[in-house]
């Protein structure tokens, strides 16, 4: 065991020392491991929220999907019944 000087405040301490006992500066200060993320998307949105967007996105979707479906289907009941009022018509004409 050695005796080193504080690079703080300049007292003696020991080498073996995590932090000077005078004045607090770290020295031989354990070093935290900080795990490192999956990617700048992955570091600032979590996963539930990424999850969150997906769903509404899909919901938007299927919705749209939905109502232009209904639209078709009213526009295609319609104009069959045009038609067959237009051979009710004819067929009275006649």
């Amino acid at each position: 065991m050695a005796l080193i000087s504080c690079p703080e405040c300049l007292k003696k301490i020991s080498d073996n020392a995590e932090y000077c006992p005078s004045c607090g500066f770290p020295i031989n200060a354990p070093k935290v491991y900080k795990p490192k993320g999956t990617g700048c998307f992955m570091q600032t949105l979590n996963t539930g929220c990424l999850i969150v967007v997906v769903i509404i996105i899909i919901a938007i979707v299927l919705a749209g999907i939905s109502a232009y479906k209904l639209k078709t289907n009213k526009n295609a009941e319609k104009t069959e019944l045009k038609s067959s009022k237009k051979n009710k018509k004819r067929a009275l004409i006649n």
